[in-house]
């Protein structure tokens, strides 16, 4: 009795193994590592520019550049400012960009904003400029990814209009 309570033991355990698939991880596509300087350099063609003027809190203007198809990404925006890369500046960066993506989610395009790198860059495009001007303040740059998201559904316009507005008064 034994060996056969073994034997079955055997055989359950063999077909088990057997009749499971091996779970493989499908590798993801290899995200290239981009460095501010590196993007600013190559990515040459901007798709749009904005220049947000100095606010009262930071002070600092910053220029907010959008790349489409650049060094294998399908959206990138670089913001660029004078000054420091303090934790003041970083929050501050990231609030504009933060806005810049709904103002992008008003316009009809879904996108994440995803920070991908920050650090000092010493030229724009390959150029650089006067030695004085690039001593006399540092300019950082951040990239960030805009991940594509999926549009809200659409809400039922109701056909509410001004006259009807007024007989609910």
């Amino acid at each position: 009795m034994s060996k056969l309570l073994k034997w079955m033991c055997v055989v359950t355990l063999t077909i088990g193994c057997a009749c499971t698939s091996p779970t493989t991880k499908t590798a993801e596509p290899a995200v290239k590592a981009l460095s501010p300087q590196e993007v600013v350099d190559e990515c040459t063609t901007p798709h749009e520019v904005y220049q947000v003027p100095p606010s009262i809190l930071v002070g600092t203007p910053v220029l907010v550049v959008r790349h489409a198809d650049c060094m294998g990404q399908p959206s990138l925006v670089v913001a660029i400012w004078p000054g420091a890369n303090d934790k003041l500046h970083t929050l501050y960066i990231g609030a504009v960009i933060e806005k810049y993506a709904m103002y992008l989610k008003l316009n009809g395009e879904y996108f994440d904003a995803e920070h991908v790198a920050t650090s000092q860059i010493t030229s724009i495009g390959g150029q650089t400029g006067p030695k004085s001007d690039l001593d006399a303040v540092p300019t950082f740059a951040a990239v960030f990814r805009l991940n594509h998201t999926p549009a809200p559904p659409e809400e039922e316009v109701s056909e509410s209009t001004p006259d009807s507005l007024d007989r609910v008064r």
